[in-house]
């Protein structure tokens, strides 16, 4: 469960992940590292997220839906070979590896 502003979207859109309502908050003084008036968090929607974890618990269809499509995405996003394409092009793009 993440909400759309601290989440990861393209889970939610891939209903894989399922995203809590939530509202913008002002980060108070002193909450983080360093102060900015601009600073923002999405307080979730508690009564919405109760919902939601509800759901998960009683309706086996959703959840099972859930739990394949992430199963799904991290072996074709995250195997050992897909991370290792990524590194391997991404270290080409910074001309750190010289293609053979």
């Amino acid at each position: 469960m993440s909400t759309a502003r601290t989440g990861d979207s393209s889970a939610q859109r891939n209903r894989r992940a399922w995203g809590n309502r939530h509202a913008l908050a002002q980060v108070e003084s002193g909450e983080m590292s360093y102060d900015d008036p601009d600073f923002v968090c999405a307080a979730p929607d508690l009564d919405h997220a109760a919902f939601l974890m509800r759901r998960m618990v009683d309706d086996a269809a959703w959840r099972t839906g859930l739990a394949q499509r992430g199963a799904q995405d991290i072996r074709a996003h995250f195997s050992r070979p897909r991370t290792a394409q990524c590194i391997a092009s991404r270290l080409h793009e910074l001309d750190v590896v010289k293609a053979e």
